[in-house]
């Protein structure tokens, strides 16, 4: 990195601008004949404006500093509130009353669903022991129909000697 132009090194610029003298007008006729001053220096003025100043900037802090302080009790109630519901939260009442409602609801769910499996099982007891009774009866009467074929065939062939 090089130096800026025309500014010596290690030195930053100025944020000040130089003091300044009040616009002239151009023709040099001033309508009342008054001269022209540098900015600033005024001195009665500056006495009197930066006495009510201060009265203004006194009260602005004090302005600041109440809204701050209404701001910080109002956080303080939210807390107290936070604060109460932890304590309920980690007392025994809070964390053993939910305990036992989590229980309770996981209670009544594995119940139903065991209800529900042991329905569900029956009927495919059920299911099954009619598909055996009706594959039996079906088995009966396949072998009923061999045995007759077979008791025909031999009245036929004792016919015919």
């Amino acid at each position: 990195m090089g130096t800026v132009p025309g500014r010596p090194k290690g030195r930053r610029p100025s944020a000040k601008a130089p003091k300044s003298t009040a616009p002239v007008s151009p023709t040099n006729n001033s309508p009342k004949g008054t001269t022209t001053k540098p900015l600033g220096s005024s001195r009665s003025s500056s006495r009197s404006s930066s006495s009510s100043s201060g009265k203004s900037l006194q009260a602005q802090q004090e302005a600041r500093d109440t809204r701050a302080g209404k701001s910080e009790l109002q956080k303080a109630k939210d807390l107290e509130a936070q604060l109460a519901a932890f304590k309920l939260a980690l007392s025994s009442k809070g964390l053993s009353k939910a305990r036992r409602q989590n229980i309770r609801d996981i209670e009544q769910a594995l119940l139903s669903q065991l209800a529900e499996a042991k329905d569900a099982a029956a009927q495919r007891y059920e299911t099954f022991a009619a598909a055996g009774q009706n594959a039996e009866i079906d088995t009966g009467r396949v072998l009923e129909a061999g045995v007759s074929n077979t008791v025909r065939e031999r009245q036929e062939a004792m016919t015919q000697l």
